[in-house]
């Protein structure tokens, strides 16, 4: 049984192909969260590959690689992942290319949770959608501060 744990490295030329060819992807899921950000995007290869940008706060910024296998490997879907570290540099310029895209979903994100919290049917729902909606805003105003003020 193989180490779940245990992924294969991104090359440097497979990050260099991914700084080079990142414009040309698709936006397909961005996550707000208070200890990191995480970006996903859809290239147009073959293998489909799912790119996988992570910056945690205060730590690294991970670049990740899912390929889309037929069939799915022994590990389940993320079990064939690729990773390594990129410079805060690259992932700003990846979150600058994409603005338009990122800031679409999060304004999406932020108008389905202010939908749910007025349709909460307890008070548990509209605590904890009240709690998301205030934790993508901080984040989302650091990372975009003309787009959603403080």
């Amino acid at each position: 049984m193989s180490n779940v744990t245990a992924h294969a490295t991104l090359s440097a030329r497979e990050i260099l192909r991914f700084s080079l060819q990142q414009a040309s992807m698709r936006v397909r899921h961005v996550g707000l969260h208070q200890d990191r950000i995480v970006i996903s995007l859809r290239d147009d290869s073959p293998q489909k590959n799912l790119w996988e940008l992570m910056e945690v706060t205060g730590g690294p910024v991970r670049l990740a690689r899912y390929p889309k296998l037929r069939p799915l490997s022994f590990d389940g879907p993320y079990g064939n992942r690729f990773e390594g570290s990129i410079t805060p540099g690259l992932c700003a310029r990846v979150v600058a290319t994409h603005r338009p895209a990122i800031v679409a979903m999060v304004r999406n994100l932020v108008a389905r949770l202010i939908e749910q919290r007025a349709s909460a049917s307890g008070l548990d729902e509209e605590d904890a959608a009240d709690h998301r909606l205030r934790e993508i805003r901080q984040v989302a105003s650091r990372l975009f501060p003309e787009d959603f003020p403080g």
